[in-house]
Parts: structure tokens; C-alpha cells; sequence
């Protein structure tokens, strides 16, 4: 039969085998054996003791509607296992959480697995939508817990992704920086796939706003790099570059020939072949405009080092205009052997 003790300082229920302490009404559940604490005043608390010194506490505090896990020596910390006794978390005496890790280097710090993923960090949302937050992690201190942010979501298609990176400016969180589905970044830009060249968008947030690289110092050169592969000159088929040791100079260089265009961007003004001539309103590039008798290559060609000279073609009006500001001076000088 049944079994009680002090009214209900113990009470043993016979037919559900169940027990209650501080309860004749102890819970039952089919198929469950159940213990149930109760103390209406204070709640409940199962010390575990060694040596007579506790150790650890399980109980109800009485002021609030919680459940409290206790490792009760305040070098002590709390350690759960899982699968054969092996440890997979644990809560430092100093309030830092490991997960692997028994001994944290932060306030949560997680230790991988033998798997080539290391440690991983799932943030996921209850849902399918094809627009949508994912999740985000925030930064803040006391004034605000949010001052940046880093956040995922999705746009148009629950399969296709962005990244965003916000900070916070006099109280004020913008975002900074977006990576798009594609790949492609904006720099204060959100929509970086509405431009022609789209990889890369920075947008100038000030008159004075650009990109600039900068150098560790002053002997140094930098480089802009254009490159089709990743050996040999395949890495470097063209570039800008900047000495900043003295004399400082700018290089542009390429292997092949460099084009300038103004106005139409079909319209080629000036190009230095990689001869190093230089042919300036020179359409068809022609290395001696002035002798074709083609009014199709009317422009101006210089010879390279090796070969230098001038070439100038024109139609309908002189090809050469010289003239002086004042009364003073040659107007042209013509020499042949080093002699006028």
C-alpha cells in the first residue's frame, strides 16, 4: 500500500510508483517514475554533499519564478556530460562558458570537433521565406547594446543570401558595407549589382571621400594590379604604380599599349603603343600620318625612343601653326647634324 510519513513530509504513492517529499499529491506521468519536491514558502532544494560539505545544489528560489543549477564553492564550476561521461560544456567558477573547452579563453568559447569545419556557430531561422532576416550579431555596451551589427538575410528567394556590417555613429547604427547573393561588396552602397562594374562599389560619403591605398612608408612602392593568372607575369599584365622614395613617381605600365578617351567612351583620343610612339587624334594609329595622303589618318604621331620623330597630318588648314606671344625669339628651330 501506500506510504506516509509526517502527513506529507513523505508521502509514496504504490500504485503509480511515484514519491513525493513535502506533497501527498505527487505528479505522475504513464510510464515515468516521478519524484516531486514541494515546500509552498521557500520552494525546494536537493543539496548534494561530500565529506558534509555541499557541493552542488538543485532547488527553486523562493522570490522569483526560476529553477537554479548551483556549483555551490566559488572555485567551482559547472560541467555537463553527454555521451559516456564526456564532458561538452561547461560554465567557468568566473561566469565564462565552454562548449569542447574546458578551460575558456572568453566569455564563450567554442572548441571544434575532428571534422575539417572546426568550430561552427549554426545561426538559423524558423522559417522558409524569400525575404527575411537570418540572424545577426550584435555589439553594444551599457549606454546601447547595439552599436554594431553584423546580419544575414534573404532577398527574393529563400536560397540566396546577403551579409550586411552596421555601426553606429553619435547613437545613429547605418549599414557600412554590404555583400550581396553574388559576391559582389558595397562599400556604403546597398544595391552594388546596379552598376556597370559591379565587383566592387564604393560610394563617397564626403566631397573629399575616395579609396586610398596606403603606404608603410616612405621608401615603399605600391600597386594597383590587373592580373589574368596567378605565375609569372600572369599576375601582373598591367598596373599602377607609386614610389614614394625620392624622386617619388607614378608608373603606368602594361604589355601591351595603353588607350585615353574623353567624351565618348568609343572615341580614342591618345595612345602609346608598346613601342612607346605616341599617336594623338591618330585613328587608325598610323605611324606616319603625313605622308599617307589618307585623310582617314589625319593626327599626330610621335616616334618612340628608339626611333624618334614627329608626323603630322591635317586637312584643310595648315598642319603646322607656330607663332610667338611677343616680338622677341625664333619661332621654329631647324637643325641637322647637331648644327641650326
Amino acid at each position: 500500500g501506500d506510504l506516509t510519513v509526517d502527513t506529507n513530509t513523505l508521502y509514496v504513492d504504490s500504485t503509480n510508483n511515484n514519491v513525493g517529499l513535502g506533497t501527498s499529491s505527487p505528479n505522475s506521468y504513464t510510464g515515468f517514475t516521478v519524484l516531486t519536491l514541494n515546500n509552498a514558502t521557500n520552494g525546494a532544494e536537493i543539496d548534494f554533499e561530500k565529506n558534509g560539505t555541499v557541493q552542488g545544489s538543485i532547488f527553486t528560489p523562493a522570490s522569483a519564478d526560476d529553477f537554479t543549477i548551483t556549483a555551490a564553492h566559488a572555485s567551482g564550476d559547472l560541467i555537463f556530460q553527454a555521451g559516456g561521461y564526456t564532458e561538452r560544456m561547461r560554465i567557468g567558477s568566473g561566469g565564462r562558458i565552454g562548449i569542447g573547452e574546458s578551460n575558456p579563453d572568453g566569455l564563450v568559447h567554442l572548441t571544434g570537433d575532428t571534422n575539417s569545419n572546426g568550430a561552427e556557430l549554426f545561426l538559423q531561422v524558423n522559417n522558409n521565406n524569400t525575404t527575411d532576416n537570418l540572424g545577426a550579431i550584435h555589439f553594444g555596451n551599457n549606454a546601447d547594446s547595439t552599436l554594431s551589427k553584423i546580419l544575414s538575410g534573404t532577398s527574393g528567394a529563400n536560397n540566396s543570401s546577403y551579409l550586411t556590417f552596421s555601426t553606429s555613429n553619435a547613437g545613429s547604427q547605418a549599414e557600412r558595407m554590404r555583400i550581396d547573393s553574388s559576391g559582389q561588396v558595397g562599400i556604403g552602397e546597398a544595391s552594388p549589382s546596379s552598376y556597370y562594374s559591379k565587383d566592387l562599389v564604393v560610394k563617397c560619403g564626403s566631397s573629399e571621400g575616395g579609396i586610398t591605398i596606403r603606404s608603410n612608408a616612405t621608401t615603399d612602392t605600391n600597386y594597383l594590379m590587373f592580373a589574368d593568372g596567378t605565375s609569372g607575369t600572369a599576375r601582373y599584365r598591367g598596373y599602377l604604380g607609386f614610389t614614394h622614395n625620392s624622386p617619388e613617381n607614378m608608373q603606368v605600365v602594361t604589355y601591351g599599349y595603353i588607350r585615353f578617351y574623353t567624351g565618348d567612351p568609343t572615341g580614342e583620343r591618345m595612345r602609346i603603343d608598346s613601342s612607346g610612339r605616341v599617336f594623338i587624334g591618330n585613328a587608325n594609329n598610323d605611324v606616319n600620318p603625313a605622308s599617307t595622303g589618307n585623310a582617314a589618318n589625319k593626327g599626330v604621331t610621335f616616334g618612340g625612343a628608339s626611333d624618334p620623330y614627329l608626323s603630322i597630318g591635317r586637312t584643310g588648314n595648315a598642319a603646322i601653326v607656330a607663332g610667338r606671344i611677343d616680338s622677341d625669339g625664333e619661332i621654329i628651330l631647324l637643325y641637322g647634324d647637331g648644327t641650326i
